[in-house]
Parts: C-alpha cells; structure tokens; sequence
C-alpha cells in the first residue's frame, strides 16, 4: 500500500469545464509534474505543440483537504509519438500549495534500481474521493520509458500520475499504454527525466527539498555523520 504522504502528493488535472483530464505528482513544495499532453488536453490545445503554454490550469489534491490551485508551466517538453527521451513532460508552479507539501515524497535517484520493483499509483477513475491504489511491477527500465504491467493500469485519466515504489520512492509517470494494449500494460516517463527538468529550473536536490532517494546501504560511523548524510542522501549526477 502508499503512505498517507503519497496521496497527499497525488493531484488532479482539470480541464477548462473542471472535468477530470488526468493526474499529477508533487515533487517540491510547489511544483508538480505531469504529462505534457495532460496539459494540452486540458488547455485544449494540440498535444505536440512546443511552445510552452502560457494559460493556467486547475489542479486539485483530493486528499489534501481537497486543495485547489491554479498552476503555471515552469517546465515544457511536448508530447512525442515516437516516445523520444525526457518527452511529453510538464512541470507546473503551484499558486497555492496543498496541506503537508513539505513532505514531498523521495523522487528516484538516477541509478535507482528499477526493474522488478513493485509500484503503486493513485487513480481517480473510483467512486472514492481520495482515489483508489492500481498495483503493478516495473517488467522493462531499459528505454527511454519504464515499462510497467498492473491490473487496471491503462485506465483513462492515469496519465501523469506518479508512480511510486512501494516503499515510497517516485520512479516516475504515467504516460500511456503501448498499442493495441490490454489495461495491464503502461508507459511511465522515468524519474531522471523529472530530476533533469528541475536542474533546468535551478531547482537543488537536498535533504529538506524530498528529492532524493536514501541509499539502501549504510555507511559506516567512521566516515562521520555529515559523510553518512551526504552518502545517504545523494543524488545522481543530472544529464545535460
């Protein structure tokens, strides 16, 4: 199952009628990352277009009191087909930020080990306002997106909702499901691509901020207590 602390970070992307389009992720205080073409359907504008849109979009956490902000594009790579590397993701700058935003969730490290752990995603398509957990595993981490298999994954309205390992670490995104997919199988935008578009925002990975993964081994005392930290709570070099 996922922590409280996950579904508060779990957000609602709507559309310009307040009709549900898609999902979101916290990954700081005040921004949250979704799929680019979320955004475009919600605006109602072509999901390929590559000038970043200058309108505002709603988006709401459920769980957080059922917070509602406006959100303004920071970050803007444009949906792409041919699921090329770091496309179809958008990071948006939270006018109002939701109840508990910091205590973001851990985002992925970019050499966490992906493939064969097990994930959860919050979706919204339930009766249930606070959302229902779809359970999958990561099968494929060898592209530019994971692949993931889960029952009920593929699911209309998942896009951009996070995908978090079951010990509370974002891997990535939902994108889309593969062609001619049953909804068992899906696409998810991985974590390096989100912690590359914060880089270009001047936006710092650090042990207050929630981006950063632990390390699953322990440092041992002699190295001190600010080595053990910074050994616990690195983050991977971003690509340029």
């Amino acid at each position: 199952m996922l922590s409280e602390d996950i579904r508060l970070s779990a957000g609602r992307v709507e559309g310009k009628n307040g009709r549900y389009i898609g999902s979101c992720a916290l990954v700081a205080p005040d921004l949250v990352a979704t799929c680019a073409h979320v955004v475009a359907d919600a605006l109602g504008i072509d999901r390929t277009t590559s000038t970043p849109p200058g309108e505002p979009l709603t988006v709401c956490f459920p769980a957080a009191a059922n917070r509602f902000s406006l959100a303004r594009i920071e970050h803007w790579t444009p949906f792409d087909p041919a699921l090329s590397s770091g496309s179809d993701l958008a990071l948006l700058r939270l006018d109002t930020p939701p109840p508990g935003a910091g205590l973001t969730p851990p985002v992925g490290r970019a050499d966490t080990l992906t493939a064969g752990r097990e994930v959860g995603t919050v979706c919204w398509d339930s009766p249930f306002i606070e959302g229902e957990t779809r359970l999958g595993k990561v099968v494929d981490d060898s592209g530019p997106f994971l692949t993931i298999h889960g029952t009920g994954y593929g699911a209309k309205g998942m896009s951009g909702a996070g995908v978090w390992s079951t010990d509370g670490v974002l891997l990535g995104l939902f994108s889309g499901v593969p062609s001619g997919s049953s909804q068992t199988s899906a696409y998810a935008i991985p974590a390096n691509a989100i912690i590359d578009a914060l880089s270009r925002l001047g936006t710092k990975a650090g042990r207050s901020q929630g981006l950063f993964e632990p390390y699953p081994r322990p440092l041992h005392p002699v190295f001190g207590p600010a080595a053990l930290l910074d050994a616990r709570y690195g983050i991977a070099p971003l690509s340029r």
